[in-house]
């Protein structure tokens, strides 16, 4: 879970100096969901 805060943060970094690009608003937010569904899905299996 570090990691994957550790990356976001980063790539809001990125995003914020570069701009968003049109349309990316819709692929970076279903990129967030997949991300916090696997997450929850590696915190289920390990736990």
């Amino acid at each position: 879970m570090k990691q994957r805060k550790r990356k976001a943060s980063e790539r809001l970094a990125e995003l914020f100096e570069q701009g968003a690009k049109p349309g990316q608003d819709e692929r970076e937010a279903e990129l967030r969901k997949l991300h916090e569904k696997i997450g929850q899905m590696v915190v289920e299996r390990d736990f």
